[in-house]
């Protein structure tokens, strides 16, 4: 995943599930902390448990805002 942070202030990026028709996905791998300062661009490589190929995918994020994976 690239997150990318377009606002103004540093962003902490410490927890993330990805949810497969709302229920979170076993997390296999955990990524690293990480601070985004503004403008900058992180990659993190996360590995999760396989969801159902019908599922409907989200990103949830620590602030609780999401996201919809296209895939």
């Amino acid at each position: 995943m690239r997150f990318t942070n377009t606002g103004r202030v540093v962003q902490r990026l410490d927890g993330f599930e990805v949810l497969a028709d709302g229920q979170p996905l076993a997390r296999r791998s955990a990524p690293a902390a990480v601070d985004l300062r503004p403008g900058a661009t992180a990659d993190e490589t996360v590995t999760f448990a396989a969801p159902e190929l019908t599922a409907d995918l989200t990103l949830s994020l620590a602030d609780g805002s999401q996201l919809v994976l296209d895939l």
